[in-house]
C-alpha cells in the first residue's frame, strides 16, 4: 500500500473544507508531480505557483497549497481544492517533517553552518569528529565525507532536502552536518528543520545582487540562531557581525565563541609548518594543544568552529 496522509494529519492548521483530502506524496515541482501528491505553488523568479495549477492538476495532483498574500481556501470549478497562505513556505517544511515521520523515532542530530566562506571545511570537520556515522549535506554533495553524492544546491530545495535526511537517518547517521546557504535560509528552505546547533563562521561581502545590502544579509544568516529547539550557537567572535548573529539567539540557548583575538575558544598561538599547523588554544577547560595536517588561516578558524 502506498503511504498516505490526510492533509490535515501533515498540517493541523488545514481549512475544515480540506482537512479530509488523502495525499500520497507532496512535491514542488510539477515535472516531478505524480498523482495522488499534493502540489505545493511557490511564488519564484519564473513567476507565481498559480501559474503552474493547470499542469499540476494534469499531473493528477489532489490538491494544491499556493503561496499568496491572504489566505482562503477554495474549490475550482473543475472541483478541485486550493488552499492559499502567505506562510505556505513553513507549511511546507512542517508538512515534509511529518511526511517523513521525523519525530516518531531516533533521529539525527543536525547541526547547521553558516557563513560566506569555510562551510563546506567546517562541515567536514564536524562529520569527521563527531560520532560515528555521521554525514554531510552541502555544495559537494551528501552522504559520507569519503563517498559524496552530488546535487544541486548547497542547501537542496525543501522537497529533495527532506528526502535526503530520511535517507541519512533510514542510512544511520547519528550526526548530520549541513551547510546552510543565505539562499536558503531568505527562501525558507530550511523550514522546520530541526537544528540542534548552529555555528556562524564569517560573513564578507557575497549574494549583494540576492540580499541588496550587508544589513540585509546579516539577518539573513541570523535567522539559522532562531530556530525554535536550538541548543547550541557558537559564532566567531572575530567576525564583525558577531553580535548581530549572538543578539538573535534566545536567552535559554547555549552560547559558545571562538576567534584569534577572543573567545570561549582562542588560538593564542599558532605554528604553520609544511606538514601541518600547531596550535595553542585557550579553552574554558584551559590550555589545549593540536596539531592538525591543515594549513593556512583560513584553516586555524575553521578548526575551531
Amino acid at each position: 500500500m502506498p503511504h498516505t496522509e490526510t492533509l490535515a494529519s501533515l498540517l493541523p492548521a488545514t481549512p475544515a473544507a480540506l482537512a479530509g483530502i488523502a495525499l500520497q506524496g507532496i512535491e514542488t515541482d510539477t515535472r516531478r508531480l505524480r498523482p495522488g501528491m499534493l502540489y505545493v505553488g511557490l511564488n519564484t523568479s519564473h513567476g507565481d505557483g498559480r501559474q503552474f495549477l493547470q499542469q499540476a492538476w494534469a499531473a493528477g495532483a489532489t490538491a494544491a497549497l499556493l503561496e499568496g498574500d491572504e489566505e482562503s481556501s477554495t474549490y475550482t470549478e473543475q472541483g478541485h481544492p486550493v488552499w492559499q497562505s502567505p506562510q505556505a513556505r513553513a507549511l511546507l517544511g512542517r508538512a515534509l517533517r511529518r511526511w517523513h515521520r521525523w519525530d516518531e523515532g531516533q533521529a539525527p542530530i543536525i547541526i547547521g553552518v553558516t557563513g560566506t566562506n569555510g562551510k563546506s571545511s567546517v562541515t567536514r570537520l564536524i562529520a569527521e569528529l563527531a560520532p560515528q556515522p555521521a554525514m554531510i549535506i552541502g555544495t559537494l554533495g551528501y552522504g559520507h565525507v569519503d563517498a559524496l553524492i552530488s546535487h544541486a544546491n548547497t542547501t537542496p530545495d525543501p522537497v529533495p532536502l527532506w528526502q535526503t535526511l530520511a535517507t541519512l537517518r533510514d542510512q544511520g547517521a547519528k550526526v548530520i552536518a549541513m551547510e546552510v546557504s543565505s539562499h536558503a535560509l531568505a527562501l525558507e528552505r530550511v523550514a522546520a528543520v530541526p537544528f540542534a546547533a548552529a555555528v556562524f563562521t564569517n560573513l564578507s561581502r557575497d549574494h549583494l545582487d540576492f540580499h541588496g545590502d550587508m544589513a540585509h544579509y546579516g539577518t539573513t544568516k541570523a535567522r539559522l540562531f532562531q530556530t525554535p529547539g536550538l541548543q547550541l550557537a557558537v559564532v566567531n567572535s572575530d567576525d564583525t557581525f558577531a553580535g548581530q548573529i549572538a543578539a538573535a539567539v534566545a536567552p535559554e540557548v547555549r552560547q559558545l565563541r571562538f576567534g584569534v583575538k577572543s573567545g570561549d575558544y582562542q588560538a593564542v598561538e599558532w605554528h604553520p609548518g609544511a606538514s601541518g599547523t600547531l596550535l595553542d588554544l585557550q579553552t574554558p577547560t584551559g590550555p589545549r594543544h593540536l596539531r592538525s595536517p591543515l594549513i593556512g588561516n583560513s584553516n586555524v578558524q575553521n578548526l575551531l568552529a
